[in-house]
């Protein structure tokens, strides 16, 4: 009976230690796939963990966002659109929550899900699209059901400035304690939306978006000198409208409101920009080539000549020259500005 007794001890010690084993086991496999979920999630730009939904909306379609609560598909975020004379706005609610709701303008345009903390609960980030004359605002946005908050961070850029780095501007809540994740998932995603911080920019000379920027940069005090120029893959972006252009051997010289001169190389596939002024309200509005050089009448700062073959730029202004140069006449001696200013051919 002792024997037996002692068996029936030890079996039940070894099913315990093979419990303790498999819990052991079980926590581990745990522990790894968090591990692994993590390292994935790190890999992934902010973007790239949302879960983008395809979406039908307009002000007779409403627009329901199912989300995960501890797991479950049981939440509902509801878009709906109302329309006031020449703008609309959009309501956003939760399902089962009456305190909860705000408004937005402009178009919405994308929504997805993400679980920030991969516990379960998913929150709803949607981007929206506003703006006016000369300007465009992507607003990104957080909902947070189960703190009952949104968030957000906008992005404005201007269309008449040649200044690459959009202005932010962030919720009153963004910095509070318990939202810190869901703040550091925007500041992330802003990226994947166009931000550029100008802190990097010195290291991204080669980035077309940065051109004005790098030429003002390297350029802007040049009175009479040579000039870095930095040629740039494919062609120009898109810019603001166009003042004047002109085309000689397979170049295009192009003018832009509000900007400056850009060139296009149709042979190379390559594009630069040949001049900026030093004020947006001082674009280049007459473009005149003869030889190497191109004349640029500038609305207020005057004449500037580059030599296209040195890169030497060389600007007139000050007393005896209209600050607006409107009209370039070239002559076999002398060259006329506004039919009343005349000087001399470019000889650098």
């Amino acid at each position: 009976m002792r024997f037996q007794f002692g068996i029936e001890k030890n079996s039940t010690r070894i099913r315990r230690m093979e419990f303790a084993v498999i819990i052991n086991l079980l926590v581990m496999i745990g522990l790894l796939s968090l591990f692994f979920a993590i390292c994935y999630a790190e890999e992934l730009s902010a973007k790239q963990r949302v879960s983008f939904l395809s979406i039908h909306f307009d002000e007779k379609s409403p627009l329901a966002v199912q989300f995960k609560q501890s797991g479950k598909k049981d939440g509902l975020v509801r878009f709906s659109k109302k329309t006031r004379g020449m703008g609309g706005k959009t309501t956003v609610s939760l399902q089962r929550n009456r305190k909860f709701g705000f408004e937005f303008y402009g178009n919405l345009d994308q929504v997805g899900t993400i679980d920030l903390r991969s516990n379960g609960n998913q929150d709803i980030f949607f981007t929206n699209l506003d703006g006016g004359s000369g300007e465009t605002i992507v607003g990104l946005n957080l909902i947070c059901p189960s703190k009952s908050e949104t968030l957000s961070l906008s992005l404005t850029s201007f269309h008449e400035k040649t200044n690459p780095f959009p202005s932010v501007k962030r919720s009153k809540n963004f910095f509070q304690k318990h939202l810190k994740e869901e703040s550091e998932f925007l500041e992330r995603i802003k990226f994947d939306y166009g931000f550029l911080d100008e802190k990097d920019a010195i290291n991204q000379i080669d980035d077309p978006r940065l051109a004005y920027y790098f030429w003002k940069k390297f350029n802007a005090r040049v009175e009479d000198g040579k000039i870095r120029i930095q040629q740039y893959p494919g062609k120009p972006r898109e810019s603001n409208s166009i003042e004047d252009e002109l085309t000689e051997n397979g170049i295009v010289f192009t003018a832009h409101f509000r900007a400056g001169v850009v060139t296009f190389d149709q042979q190379k596939n390559e594009h630069s920009i040949l001049f900026h002024p030093g004020s947006s309200d001082s674009w280049p509005i007459v473009l005149e080539k003869t030889g190497p050089y191109l004349l640029i009448g500038t609305k207020g700062e005057g004449l500037v000549i580059i030599n296209t073959e040195t890169s030497h730029l060389k600007r007139f202004q000050g007393d005896s020259f209209d600050r607006e140069i409107w009209e370039i006449e070239v002559g076999p001696e002398k060259i006329l500005l506004n039919q009343s200013i005349s000087i001399d051919r470019p000889k650098f």
